[in-house]
């Protein structure tokens, strides 16, 4: 999300990073087709879980890395819990993409836009 120190960390850099990642597009549904084949194969294999557990964790430092950010820059609430809030992002955005694979036409792009707007309506500061 962030390139140099000197960049601007904005809410609505993340809210262009959560729209991003969602299956909006021929090659995004590619890569969540394969991620979600790859979750169901690991389940019976003690190795790729552990794989998956390690991408998770890696992913959720960076989540946090990125709130930490947008915390100290005023962006988001202080009070959070950011671990929390990393994991509910991957959550959120993992049941919104599996949904969206399940079922392609549940979304219009405003919707989504809604979706992520919504969430992070949740990270404000108060007042």
């Amino acid at each position: 999300l962030t390139s140099s120190p000197s960049d601007a960390l904005t809410l609505g850099c993340l809210k262009v990073m959560m729209l991003a990642i969602l299956p909006t597009t021929p090659e995004l549904v590619t890569i969540w087709r394969v991620w979600l084949a790859f979750v169901g194969a690991a389940l019976g294999d003690n190795g790729l879980v552990e794989e998956h557990k390690r991408h998770y964790a890696n992913f959720k430092a960076f989540l946090r890395k990125e709130l930490t950010l947008l915390q100290a820059a005023g962006e988001i609430s202080s009070d959070l819990d950011l671990d929390f809030e990393a994991a509910a992002w991957i959550a959120t955005f993992d049941g919104i993409g599996v949904n969206m694979i399940a079922a392609p036409q549940s979304y219009s792009p405003e919707e989504l836009e809604t979706l992520v707007s919504r969430y992070l309506k949740t990270l404000e500061p108060y007042g």
